[in-house]
């Protein structure tokens, strides 16, 4: 659809897929756009943070608005392929910025079955890729990619770079 509307000689424009915005040109108001992120113990339209990007994708995963209960547990739609069961990964969400909206959605699922343990050892090691996790126990992570475009909104949760203080 990007490609599409690029080659019809659109030069700015979002699009919006629910967790998954794409992002073509600068934004209207010039400079780039401004896409907050979702709190993810919040109801929709709170945010912790806000990325700002242009011609590039946004992308979000999360089990917080996917899901249902039964008996009192909640299953969410982000299956561990270990288990076949819903991941119990220790992130609340993840979200990527990347040129390709397919590449930075699969990033997100696979991350987010990684978890707060292995996630950050593949960020570290492909350290090209712009990335945010938001840990269970309120913790933000940021790549060095992401740095600067990335700004914490809430304080109530903690900022750490990927690799600093290490």
């Amino acid at each position: 659809m990007k490609a599409r509307l690029a080659a019809d000689g659109v030069r700015r424009a979002l699009i919006d897929l629910g967790g998954n915005l794409d992002f073509i040109g600068e934004s209207p108001r010039g400079g780039p756009w401004r896409a907050g992120l979702q709190k993810p113990d919040r109801p929709r339209g709170e945010y912790f943070g806000i990325i700002e990007a242009e011609d590039t994708s946004v992308v979000t995963s999360g089990p917080y608005e996917r899901y249902f209960e039964k008996d009192g547990v909640r299953y969410h739609h982000i299956i561990d392929p270990a288990t076949g069961r819903p991941a119990r990964s220790g992130l609340a969400s993840v979200t990527i910025v990347d040129a390709d909206s397919a590449r930075a959605d699969a990033l997100c699922t696979a991350l987010f079955v990684m978890g707060v343990r292995r996630a950050p050892e593949f960020l570290k090691k492909h350290g090209y890729i712009k990335a945010v996790l938001v840990t269970n126990d309120k913790k933000v992570i940021i790549t060095p990619s992401v740095e600067k475009i990335f700004r914490l909104t809430d304080g109530s949760l903690s900022l750490s770079v990927l690799g600093e203080g290490e």
